[in-house]
């Protein structure tokens, strides 16, 4: 990932309202729930472009402080514990060469 060429594109996008999935008060933590295809290359490089991007715009956008969780429903993929640590870690690369400083955590649910 070109991640200079991400920021760029990332700071120009006007995402609109910062909506969460869910907001936990008591923990002030904005929840996003993502569905996406993560059974190819393709598909997991599109989904760790599209969360930098939101989370990084979310950062900008959420009340200060609020930290971050990016739930992903895996549901009817083959995503095993290894390939889920592998996606998660390049999330993480990512979303620290942006800068993102919000606390974020990333889990995976298969149902």
């Amino acid at each position: 990932m070109d991640f200079k060429a991400h920021d760029e594109l990332v700071s120009g996008l006007d995402w609109g309202n910062a909506t969460p999935s869910r907001v936990s008060s008591e923990q002030n933590r904005a929840i996003i729930v993502h569905n996406q295809d993560l059974t190819t290359e393709k598909g997991k490089a599109n989904a760790v472009a599209y969360m930098v991007g939101i989370a990084a715009y979310y950062q900008n956008h959420l009340p200060s402080g609020m930290s971050q969780l990016h739930h992903w429903d895996i549901r009817g993929q083959r995503l095993d514990t290894s390939g889920q640590a592998t996606l998660s870690n390049r999330m993480r690369t990512a979303l620290n060469a942006l800068g993102v400083t919000a606390e974020i955590s990333i889990h995976f649910y298969q149902g």
